[in-house]
Parts: structure tokens; C-alpha cells; sequence
């Protein structure tokens, strides 16, 4: 179970959303929901939501995603059913229904409390705010607000830093900063982000 999660881990980041990656996280979930390992069910959700995510089958995301916040809805940390709000929303957003993607960001961002433990990180791959407020300011600058998103995108860099997570900080610069500065005109601000992300 563990060997799967990590092997399925390191293909997505070697070779992207290949079939590998798909048998290794289903072999993963199969072996945790034998054991009823609910920690690993969950890495191995995410996992495949992941790759579906990745792949652009988000209708099978959406899926994965759901049940994944049918899993964390029976257990004690109420953080797990946030992050499956941030995935349902991500694929909302992809999908191009705005509102209701919002609707599930927001939710996330306004009951998630960084932790001083790492475990969501370690679970997940990223500080889970910044993912959320990526997506948060594409749909802000979708919905027709110019000035927001720029706000957000500075605070999903400040938020990366202060978790001191090299991988969310380039996440939180190559998905929103820079293109949200690009979007709204503010050249100077995009080659500060641009910069920043080239020396991370």
C-alpha cells in the first residue's frame, strides 16, 4: 500500500498522467480499503483525482473528489472535508460553472486553519490554501473583478513563504501570480513573480 502511493506519487511527478500512475494509486486504494486504512484511502483518492484532474477527465475527478469528502465526512479532522471542498471546486471551476465553484473555495477558505503540524502537506503534496486561492483568484478575475485577484494571488505567495513549502510557493507563482499580473496589465509585477520563480 505504501510502496503504491509513493510509486504512484513519483510517476506524476516523472511522467505525468500516464496509465502507470492510475494503477499504481487504484492498486494503493484497493490494498488501503482492505485494511480500512482511512489515511490511505485518502492519499490514494487524492491520488487518483490527481491524475483524473490532470488527464482532463473531470467528470471522473468530480466523482473522485466527492467521495473522497464521503470518506472525510466520517472523521474527526474536519480539515479533510474542506480539502475535498477545494478539489470539488477546482473541477467546478474547470468545468465552467463559477458560481458554484466559488461557492466550495470559499467554504474552504473561510474554515481552514493552517496547521503547525505538516500532515496535510505530507497527505496532499501542498500547504492546501494555496491551491484553493489559486483557483479562487482565476474565478474572481472570470466573474469580472480586476482588483481582487491580484490581492489573492499576493496572499497565496505570503501564505507559501510563511509555510516555507518550496513546491506550493512555485505552485502559488507559476498559477496565479504571474498570470493574474499578466491579466490585469501590471508588467512590473510580473517580471517581480516571474523573477521570484525562476530563483525558487
Amino acid at each position: 500500500m505504501q510502496l503504491n502511493a509513493a510509486f504512484g506519487l513519483a510517476l506524476f511527478h516523472t511522467k505525468g498522467p500516464v496509465g502507470e500512475t492510475d494503477a499504481a494509486w487504484t492498486h494503493a486504494l484497493t490494498i488501503a480499503e482492505s485494511f480500512a486504512d482511512v489515511e490511505y484511502q485518502l492519499r490514494a483518492l487524492w491520488g487518483l483525482w490527481s491524475y483524473r484532474f490532470s488527464s482532463g477527465e473531470y467528470r471522473a475527478a468530480l466523482t473522485v473528489a466527492h467521495r473522497l469528502r464521503s470518506l472525510a465526512a466520517g472523521q474527526p479532522d474536519p480539515v479533510d472535508q474542506l480539502i475535498a471542498d477545494r478539489m470539488i471546486g477546482a473541477v467546478q471551476h474547470y468545468l465552467g460553472d463559477q458560481t458554484n465553484a466559488r461557492c466550495h473555495i470559499e467554504r474552504m477558505l473561510g474554515g481552514y486553519v493552517d496547521r503547525l503540524h505538516r500532515s496535510q502537506t505530507i497527505r496532499f503534496m501542498w500547504n492546501q490554501r494555496v491551491p484553493a486561492d489559486i483557483v479562487f483568484a482565476v474565478i474572481l478575475w472570470l466573474q469580472g473583478y480586476p482588483d481582487q485577484p491580484m490581492h489573492t494571488a499576493q496572499r497565496t505567495i505570503e501564505t507559501a513563504q510563511a509555510s516555507h513549502h518550496m513546491i506550493s510557493l512555485c505552485y502559488a507563482l507559476a498559477r496565479a501570480a504571474c498570470p493574474v499580473a499578466l491579466w490585469v496589465g501590471d508588467l512590473a509585477a510580473a517580471e517581480c513573480y516571474v523573477s521570484m520563480l525562476l530563483d525558487h
